[in-house]
């Protein structure tokens, strides 16, 4: 996979066999994926990665890492302070976020920071409500974890029950991070997307169309 250096954003291209450009922003590492198929062009590729980031930064699609700034956790955007250190940290308090960088560089060790404070974040709502929605839908996981899995939301391993959530949940409104929580649990015994699995939806999260596509826009 190659990566790009853009304004602190870590612009990552994987070469597919696809037949389309798809791009994945992932709001908790200041980056974007971006899956090419092999038989376009390089200078057509790079190009078009160009005008796909130049258009996520305009749409405030990407956390804006500089002091000002903010951090996207749980639909709010958090205020962002940034500071030079020896070590790069993070830390919530007093309705912001204070993140130190070495040489106030954006960097691979920043990002992994910012993506570890993600996970301890989404952790600890999970935590609180996986077991919630679960009484909910009456249908119990083996396990759930944090994984930075950017192709989806969350996965289901229904022969073994578990769930892996993406970290980049932590940038989502509660109330969908209820309905991922809800969709991966539907997969247990709906292995597909079928009538079945929709007919659950509507049951248990009514608006869980308008919720999916507030977050793929959000």
């Amino acid at each position: 996979m190659e990566h790009l250096a853009a304004n602190g954003a870590d612009i990552r291209i994987k070469r597919t066999n696809g037949r389309a450009i798809t791009f994945r922003v992932l709001r908790t590492e200041h980056a974007i994926v971006f899956n090419i198929p092999s038989s376009y062009p390089l200078l057509y590729a790079k190009k078009r990665v160009e005008e796909i980031y130049n258009e996520s930064v305009k749409n405030g699609k990407l956390n804006d890492l500089c002091d000002g700034g903010f951090i996207l956790l749980f639909g709010e955007k958090i205020p962002l302070c940034v500071y030079e250190a020896d070590e790069c940290s993070i830390a919530l308090g007093n309705g912001k976020i204070y993140l130190g960088l070495v040489n106030g560089r954006v960097g691979y060790h920043a990002r992994k920071t910012i993506g570890e404070f993600y996970k301890r974040r989404l952790f600890e709502v999970l935590k609180e409500r996986v077991p919630v929605m679960e009484n909910l839908v009456g249908i119990t996981c083996s396990k759930w974890k944090i994984s930075e899995i950017c192709s989806a939301w969350g996965k289901c391993k229904y022969t073994t029950g578990e769930l892996t959530f993406s970290a980049n949940l932590a940038t989502q409104p509660c109330e969908c991070i209820d309905m991922v929580i809800v969709h991966e649990l539907a997969h247990i015994p709906y292995h597909d997307h079928g009538k079945d699995f929709h007919d659950f939806m509507d049951k248990y999260v009514p608006n869980h169309a308008k919720l999916k596509a507030k977050m793929n826009n959000f």
